[in-house]
């Protein structure tokens, strides 16, 4: 997706987008970089999909890398919040969009370091 950084004073945060129906905002929060997507119909300045990122150039990257279309969420997240997002024609990359968990690692491949995460392997 190709991202358009522009500053909304009165929501404070960036427009950076606008893909199939939903505005895609980014915004700083306390120690990470927030990406948010507001369907058309929510109201102003809530979100129904929210991924954090460590950093602003991670979140930029990322969303470029990213095609709402076909893929669910974008790589490079730490932590999700809101609801769980589907593309529309995700069957197309089903690889790439099995499940994760909150902190954006495959649920079946066990690598989320968190240890009260579904994706969690204890080391030994």
């Amino acid at each position: 997706m190709e991202a358009n950084p522009e500053y909304l004073p009165d929501l404070e945060r960036w427009h950076l987008a606008d893909d199939a129906g939903t505005a895609w905002f980014m915004e700083s929060m306390l120690t990470t970089w927030q990406l948010t997507g507001t369907p058309d119909g929510y109201p102003a300045g809530t979100y129904a999909y929210a991924w954090h990122f460590n950093t602003m150039q991670t979140l930029l990257h990322a969303v470029e890398a990213w095609d709402p279309a076909t893929q669910d969420e974008p790589n490079g997240y730490v932590k999700r919040k809101g609801e769980r997002r589907e593309a529309p024609d995700r069957l197309t990359l089903p690889e790439y969009n099995r499940r994760r968990c909150h902190h954006g690692k495959y649920v079946e491949e066990g690598a989320c370091p968190h240890i009260a995460c579904e994706a969690w392997t204890p080391p030994f």
